[in-house]
């Protein structure tokens, strides 16, 4: 949580792959709400932003450093009580290799934005990587055998669209977390 945000790459699978994909002009204002709503949930916790490290609480995503300090964000507001998160385990497969087999998925719902003062069009998406799987030729098919990561990594950080979320929950592939 205190690496400086140029060094938050090295907890990324992909950080430049994602920067540029998921910073395009229908997303990047909504992941910019996402900080300034961050921002606000933080001050209104009494916190004091100027006692974080440069970078910590990002309003703009300028560079994928600003990108990568985002998520950083979302997963340690995530930890607090009460902020509202939700949380999906994702377990689904790629074309691409490693194959992805379990991700925790903590989503900033659209609410939380519109309570802060932003839209509240779309939801936030922060992936986070648990494990991989390796494929098994099974004959006729494939199995897929989950490898806990030892180290967990960001997967993505997104805002989807309405059918991208819905896809998301979509076809038994991803379960509610509930946290008590």
């Amino acid at each position: 949580m205190t690496a400086p945000v140029s060094a938050l790459g090295e907890f990324w699978g992909n950080l430049s792959g994602h920067h540029v994909k998921h910073t395009s002009p229908s997303e990047k204002p909504h992941l910019e709400a996402c900080g300034r709503a961050l921002l606000g949930e933080f001050r209104e916790r009494n916190a004091d932003p100027d006692l974080l490290p440069p970078g910590f609480l990002p309003q703009h995503i300028l560079n994928q450093d600003d990108y990568a300090a985002l998520g950083r964000l979302i997963l340690f507001m995530s930890l607090l009580p009460g902020v509202g998160f939700n949380f999906l385990l994702d377990s689904s497969r790629s074309d691409y290799q490693p194959y992805g087999a379990l991700n925790l998925n903590i989503i900033v719902p659209n609410g939380f934005l519109g309570k802060h003062g932003e839209s509240g069009d779309r939801e936030i998406v922060l992936g986070l990587h648990l494990a991989i799987a390796e494929r098994v030729s099974m004959g006729r098919s494939d199995a897929y055998v989950p490898i806990l990561s030892q180290d967990v990594f960001f997967s993505t950080l997104y805002a989807p669209d309405a059918a991208q979320s819905s896809r998301l929950r979509g076809h038994g592939r991803a379960s509610t977390v509930v946290l008590l």
